[in-house]
């Protein structure tokens, strides 16, 4: 499936959570290079400006889950540009019919959670390498550094 359809589905406008599955293969779209970073990027932040909370909501949680497990890439096209999630974590959106304040809550705690993920140090910094083998140069020769 694609990341704008994937992107979608995650998002979706109800109660429902975030399917484990639709994330996991939202990471593996990660791994596939800068540009599909940057569309995902992009498309999340589309879904994070819509009005309904629920979408915000389930957009942050996206953000969260991939920075902490997707490429490095992804998570360096937030730290770039994250004004969105800054934005976010003073949301105050109407309340809810049923849940009161509860889902304008649930977002600003979300986009707080965001901003952590995205400038967590505790992760890896080397950026994936998309193709290339990490055993260096090779050939006749060279010989790696002892």
């Amino acid at each position: 499936m694609t990341s704008r359809s994937l992107i979608f589905k995650a998002t979706a406008d109800d109660h429902n959570p975030v399917d484990g599955v639709v994330l996991r293969n939202l990471m593996q779209n990660t791994h596939m290079g800068i540009d599909e970073c940057v569309i995902m990027k992009n498309l999340l932040e589309k879904r994070i400006k819509k009005t309904s909370a629920d979408i915000k909501y389930k957009a942050l949680k996206t953000v969260v889950y991939l920075s902490e497990n997707g490429a490095v890439e992804f998570r360096m096209q937030w730290q770039r540009d994250n004004g969105v999630l800054r934005e976010h974590t003073q949301f105050k959106g109407p309340p809810d019919a049923l849940r009161g304040e509860v889902p304008n809550q649930r977002v600003r705690d979300e986009a707080k959670r965001a901003m952590k993920a995205i400038f967590n140090t505790d992760q890896p910094k080397k950026p994936t390498s998309f193709g290339s083998s990490s055993s260096g140069i090779t050939g006749y020769g060279y010989a790696p550094p002892t």
